[in-house]
């Protein structure tokens, strides 16, 4: 197949609907190439924009939605002097195709196959309902994975939406006005791809070098790369942006102009509670390779972690919020705020987060020996991990409790030393205040006390419970959940229990631990500082694994 403008002859070859089904004459839909500005194809009914497929990228028109080379047919645009035509050819010759532009303004690619002697539909324009033109209104992106598929870009507002109507109509626009180029900047949004009706091509070989010129001298609306495939040139818009669709991890990086005032109390609004440095999503795809299941380290209850590498060479570990995940905004934000401040040795190290649109990640330091949960338990690991403990609930003023202290929220660096992570669920405490209720328990079931898992009411030494299972796990090598005795059927806590008052505590000991020491000989010791509001010494324990007064449960 094969349409275009011949500028010698002054032909147009363009595909149009038949009027009839018997009627041959042109129908109400046309198919061609628009050689206005930078080619594109359109397809119009009765001459107005219906669909736009978008610019020549040097591998594919950017508006279609499949980014992974064809390989049955040859795509190419021709553009010269004398001609602009768009081809589409069959690498395997014996491979019969045709294209088709129906009454109803659909256009198709059949594929004959030989073997069920049938017509197959091997594309349709449009795809979707993202395909149909200016369906958002102007700084309105379409993604069709969501419901409503419209929604503004990032750090643009709704101005007004014709109410019972999915279609919206010109209703974003920058929060602040864009006169003043001087005072402007240009923000990346990756996997957009936006089409407009007119826009010329500069020649510029570098993006950066781009950006600086469209600041000093034209007021654009935007540019992106024009060549991916010989990484140059630059498409420019100069009104407003229209007929945006969000393309996953298919689409490229647009640079929009935003003013620089909007642009700082955008990333204000997302910092008011942390310093954290802020990632660009464009820069997180990359480094975790598109979020590839090759990278994927696990799923939790926040959502899946992906192991990442930065471009100067940092190895880390993204959160990524799932929209199906038991834990929300809120839990994101918890997360930020406590684990933030807390920065600890004996603390995962939080390194920044990335928020855009709907994807809300967290970006901590790898742990490469990933979590506890998955190496066989050790003894050394008992006095590291309970001054990892004793970090939230003895140093800092506000007493913080964990809620959800497990094997599998302690990770391993690359010397093997344990760190806390997964705050998410966290809480704090102020001036006298010891204990809390609340009628939502998050938390995982085999690690939470009683009286949280049964009437919602935690407190420090609900994290003290916790630890215990944890140590009651590690010194038996068993897990508490799904462990039943062959006697009386207990679980690993009632197991140690009845143990400890037949005294055959020994017996819980997992025997790969080897020889124990002598009975009159700790097993471990840490000597803990007596910190300056403590009145006296005597009540103070010597012991860090002792972090808080023994009190009556």
């Amino acid at each position: 197949m094969k349409f275009g403008w011949n500028f010698v002859t002054g032909i147009n070859t363009y595909l149009s609907s038949w009027k009839t089904n018997e009627d041959p004459a042109p129908g109400d839909y046309a198919y061609f190439m628009d050689t206005t500005g930078y080619p594109q194809i359109f397809m119009t009914k009765n001459k107005v924009e219906r669909i736009r497929i978008g610019p020549w990228n040097g591998l594919r028109f950017s508006g279609t939605t499949n980014a992974i080379e064809d390989p049955t047919y040859k795509l190419m645009l021709v553009m010269n002097e004398n001609e602009v035509n768009y081809r589409e050819e069959t690498i395997d010759r014996s491979v019969i195709s045709r294209f088709t532009l129906s009454q109803s303004g659909l256009a198709q690619r059949w594929t004959w196959v030989d073997r069920t002697q049938e017509w197959v539909i091997y594309l349709n324009v449009p795809a979707d309902n993202c395909d149909n033109y200016k369906l958002c209104g102007a700084y309105g992106t379409c993604n069709i994975a969501k419901s409503p598929s419209c929604e503004c870009l990032d750090k643009f507002s709704q101005r007004s939406r014709k109410l019972g109507q999915s279609r919206l109509v010109e209703w974003m626009h920058p929060k602040d006005k864009l006169e003043l180029s001087r005072r402007c900047i240009f923000e990346v949004f990756w996997n957009q791809v936006a089409r407009c009706k007119t826009y010329p091509a500069q020649r510029e070989p570098d993006t950066r070098r781009m950006q600086s010129r469209m600041l000093k001298e034209l007021l654009c609306t935007a540019y992106t790369q024009l060549d991916l495939g010989k990484s140059s040139g630059c498409l420019l818009w100069f009104e407003d942006l229209i007929d945006i669709r969000d393309l996953s991890q298919e689409g490229q990086e647009i640079y929009i102009r935003m003013a620089a005032s909007e642009i700082g109390r955008y990333r204000g609004s997302n910092e008011e509670h942390s310093e954290l440095p802020s990632f660009s999503y464009s820069a997180i795809l990359k480094a975790t390779n598109y979020f590839s299941d090759d990278n994927k380290l696990g799923e939790g209850g926040f959502g899946p972690v992906y192991k990442g590498g930065l471009e100067d060479g940092q190895e880390i570990a993204v959160k990524r919020l799932s929209s199906t995940s038991t834990q929300g905004i809120d839990e994101f934000k918890n997360e930020v705020i406590f684990i933030a401040k807390l920065q600890h040795r004996n603390l995962v190290r939080l390194l920044g987060c990335c928020i855009q649109g709907e994807e809300n990640m967290l970006i901590y330091e790898y742990m490469p020996h990933k979590s506890l949960d998955v190496i066989l338990f050790a003894l050394p690991y008992y006095k590291w991990y309970c001054s990892g403990t004793s970090v939230p609930s003895s140093r800092f003023r506000l007493r913080i409790i964990h809620r959800d202290l497990k094997a599998s929220n302690i990770l391993l660096d690359s010397d093997m030393n344990p760190k806390i992570s997964d705050f998410g669920t966290a809480r704090s405490f102020g001036g006298n205040e010891t204990s809390a209720k609340t009628r939502r328990v998050v938390g995982t079931y085999g690690y939470m006390s009683p009286e949280y898992a049964v009437d919602g009411l935690f407190s420090v030494k609900s994290d003290v419970f916790s630890f215990g299972v944890l140590v009651l796990e590690i010194v038996s090598g068993k897990r508490n959940r799904g462990f039943s005795d062959s006697d009386y059927h207990l679980n690993l806590l009632g197991h140690a229990w009845t143990l400890y008052k037949e005294e055959r505590t020994l017996e819980l000991v997992d025997a790969s631990l080897g020889v124990l020491p002598p009975a009159n000989q700790p097993g471990f010791f840490l000597e803990r500082e007596v910190t300056a509001q403590s009145s006296t010494t005597t009540t103070t324990s010597t012991n860090e694994l002792t972090i808080t007064m023994p009190e009556g449960r």
